[in-house]
């Protein structure tokens, strides 16, 4: 009965991530938010199909990266830990890591978590 008792909890209590464990990132080619592929210049056959995207290039990058960090601390989902373990993974800041990101995910990370809130 003990036995039982422990292999239900164990698949019921959440497994920690790792940094490690997120595959094929990169600051250079991937959106921080959604981790597909992003790219800054629009592609001239189908400029329909682009979205936009910018590279992190302020000066308050520190600031961005706090920003974003808090926001999924305040979702506490599976999308924003997947964020913040990307966002933890850069070294110094994103401006260094240039690091991109497309406005629509930024926009939808954010505003998910503020429509959230007005439910609750």
């Amino acid at each position: 009965m003990k036995q039982k008792l422990e292999s239900e909890t164990e698949l019921k209590s959440p497994k920690c991530r790792r940094r490690s464990e997120v595959v094929n990132f990169s600051f250079l080619l991937h959106c921080i938010f959604c981790g597909q592929k992003c790219d800054t210049e629009k592609c001239l056959k189908n400029p329909s199909r682009w979205r936009k995207a910018y590279v992190c290039r302020t000066g308050d990058d520190v600031d961005f990266k706090d920003a974003i960090l808090r926001t999924c601390a305040k979702r506490n989902d599976k999308h924003a830990e997947d964020v913040r373990l990307r966002v933890e993974g850069s070294i110094i800041d994103l401006h260094a890591a240039e690091a991109r990101y497309h406005v629509d995910c930024r926009a939808s990370c954010s505003k998910s978590h503020q429509t959230s809130q007005h439910i609750r």
